[in-house]
């Protein structure tokens, strides 16, 4: 069922490999004896909580690699819908995970502290710093920023989801790496380096801009997500007399502070005033007054 439509196998779980391993383990032995399931489970259920972590490594490193496998092939999968369409080869990619980003440069790394280790010991070890990663911020904003990401979040006119300050700042560097050198190949690894190093050593007037056009993302995306009606199926059409998608706290709180900023502040800019808008909700006593609004928002 896991590969229907060339959809990739689901990941396993430790005790699914040793499930599977004990029932073949078990047709080996005994190929002709009938199992009971219920008594079969219970077996395993009572062997697995009296193994040692020793015992379980052996399906620990498994379930790691199959995490990595399952991470690799979904990022390549399209679902198709129905049962004769063809998949699209110009067709936009799935988007890349926080995860899949942060495999990519850390892979390197461990290849070279630890030449000898096997796939499976390190899909564990990649399994394991990801656990620990103190900077996952960084990986979801690379994914994030991913132009593959960008075409799945515009499908069937659903909005395009919010984008950090950060990630404003590797799109752009992106950008004017490829003017730069059009025909040059980036290393990942390098560039992301690189990229962090450069956004660590900036102070608050260089990441203003970013900020700027995180702060205006915020109110676009608020703003397209209260006139969002998902569709169901290709040929489905928006009906005009369909109901809104309900309006947020922050949208009420937006409608009423815009005209005040307007008149104390004419002079700001849209990143301004979205920069503006942002901060002065942060800082709002009266929550609740715009969380009420919402709620009784038809």
């Amino acid at each position: 069922m896991g590969i229907k439509d060339g959809k990739p196998r689901g990941r396993m779980t430790s005790y699914a490999f040793f499930i599977q391993s004990s029932r073949e383990e078990q047709r080996t032995r005994n190929p002709n004896e009938k199992v009971v399931f219920t008594e079969f489970s219970k077996l395993c259920a009572e062997k697995w909580k009296g193994m040692d972590s020793e015992d379980k490594k052996r399906y620990n490193d498994m379930a790691a690699k199959d995490k990595v496998r399952h991470e690799e092939e979904m990022s390549n999968y399209t679902p198709e819908k129905g049962e004769k369409r063809k998949r699209d080869p110009n067709a936009p990619k799935r988007s890349l995970s926080a995860f899949f980003f942060f495999n990519k440069e850390e892979r390197d790394k461990i290849k070279e502290s630890s030449p000898k280790l096997s796939l499976g010991e390190m899909a564990k070890e990649l399994g394991r710093r990801w656990q620990k990663c103190m900077n996952k911020d960084k990986f979801e904003a690379l994914a994030k920023s991913d132009k593959r990401a960008t075409k799945m979040g515009i499908k069937d006119g659903k909005p395009r989801g919010r984008m950090t300050s950060y990630a404003f700042f590797i799109q752009s560097s992106r950008e004017e790496q490829r003017k730069r050198n059009p025909n040059e190949k980036v290393v990942f690894t390098e560039f992301s380096k690189l990229c962090a190093e450069k956004w660590k050593g900036m102070d608050s007037e260089d990441k203003k801009r970013y900020n700027d056009m995180a702060a205006k993302d915020k109110v676009r995306h608020e703003e397209e997500m209260s006139n969002f009606t998902p569709e169901k199926g290709e040929k489905r059409k928006r009906d005009p007399n369909a109901p809104k998608r309900s309006l947020s706290a922050f949208f009420f709180f937006n409608k009423e502070e815009r005209d005040k900023i307007k008149e104390s502040s004419p002079q700001l800019s849209l990143g301004e005033m979205a920069k503006e808008l942002g901060r002065r909700w942060q800082k709002c006593m009266n929550k609740d007054k715009f969380e009420a609004l919402a709620k009784s928002d038809k």
